[in-house]
């Protein structure tokens, strides 16, 4: 298992695309999120939270920024609006409710804790990927560590297999690999 500053590092070496001003999490805005939740949030996703600078480009805020559009809050009240409905059935909610969503869901690809299945071993709810409309749940991680770990993981394969048709490592690729390599190097 990656430790989770080597996993910050690699997060943040990796992750690009825009990043939203998001507020880092204090103790006031932890303790209001739980609370509106009714849960706890694991504590390897609030340490996350802290330390990466990058933390905006994929996750929502857990900071004080309440009505940011990208707040932790404020996103799941959208998917909670959400209804679909399947085959003329009636119009039902989309997200299911034990579902927290963590990461912005812009493309509707969510991931999300599970509030109702907390994993003992790790005393932290389980990381589920749902996207609204499917039944069936195509990846579970029991915790934010093993979940982190799977997205740095799959991240660090791209560039490793980012290939040219001679079979060379592309440009970008192989200035990141060299990056990627330092951090790997320090576990």
């Amino acid at each position: 298992m990656l430790p989770l500053n080597e996993s910050v590092k690699l997060f943040d070496l990796l992750a690009h695309g825009g990043i939203f001003d998001v507020q880092p999490p204090t103790d006031e805005s932890i303790e209001h999120i739980n609370r509106h939740f009714g849960i706890s949030l694991p504590e390897s996703l609030i340490e996350f939270a802290k330390r990466s600078k990058q933390f905006g480009t994929w996750f929502a805020s857990l900071g004080e920024d309440y009505n940011n559009p990208f707040h932790i809050i404020r996103i799941n009240r959208l998917f909670k609006r959400m209804r679909r409905r399947s085959h003329g059935d009636k119009w039902r909610p989309a997200k299911p409710k034990a579902y927290i969503l963590i990461n912005h869901g812009h493309d509707e690809d969510c991931d999300c804790l599970d509030a109702a299945n907390w994993n003992k071993e790790s005393g932290e709810y389980q990381i589920v990927y749902w996207y609204p409309g499917i039944k069936e749940i195509e990846e579970r991680y029991k915790n934010f560590s093993d979940y982190i770990e799977a997205f740095v993981l799959n991240k660090i394969q791209y560039h490793y297999d980012n290939k040219n048709s001679s079979g060379q490592l592309r440009r970008n690729s192989r200035e990141m690999v060299k990056e990627i390599d330092k951090i790997l190097s320090q576990i």
